[in-house]
């Protein structure tokens, strides 16, 4: 039977939270032992502590996104864009995983702050939401944006089948 003591020491040590929480640790040792299933445990049990740890809701994504989950790495992923609204490339992710499932007005919000937050690949981002307005009906919207894609990177092929696509 355990001491008192230890009882309150045992606590206290899986409460830690920030640099001193355990499963950071932990997550850190799996990773580098491939066990990306513990991994993913301890992630998920340090963003319990700290939902603000941008950080491990990275890596956490990272991790879901392998696993061919379109539900759970959305998830994911939206979690990361609800610590750091700043992060393209998730509300990319989120993005297009909404067109895939048909959610366009999520798609179009996401698409839109991904723009916003300064994306790597401009191009791809404008045909992107370029595709979202389209799904909408809104063809001088998706035309505008494939010729914005095409300002950027003229024989961006998506962006050229898209101008197509919207011509038709």
């Amino acid at each position: 039977m355990e001491s008192i003591g230890n009882q309150l020491r045992t606590r206290a040590f899986s409460r830690a939270g920030g640099k001193g929480n355990p499963n950071a640790l932990i997550a850190r040792l799996a990773l580098q032992k491939k066990d990306n299933d513990r991994a993913q445990r301890a992630f998920e049990a340090v963003l319990k502590l700290d939902p603000s740890d941008v950080d491990a809701a990275r890596q956490l994504a990272s991790l879901v996104a392998v696993k061919n989950d379109d539900a759970a790495t959305e998830a994911a992923f939206a979690r990361v864009v609800g610590i750091d609204p700043f992060d393209a490339s998730s509300h990319t992710i989120v993005g297009r995983l909404a067109m895939k499932r048909k959610d366009v007005p999520l798609a179009l919000r996401s698409f839109r702050s991904a723009l916003a937050a300064g994306p790597q690949d401009r191009a791809a981002a404008h045909t992107d939401l370029g595709e979202a307005l389209l799904a909408t009906g809104d063809r001088a919207g998706a035309k505008s944006q494939s010729l914005e894609a095409l300002e950027i990177a003229p024989s961006f092929e998506r962006a050229q089948d898209l101008l197509l696509k919207i011509s038709e």
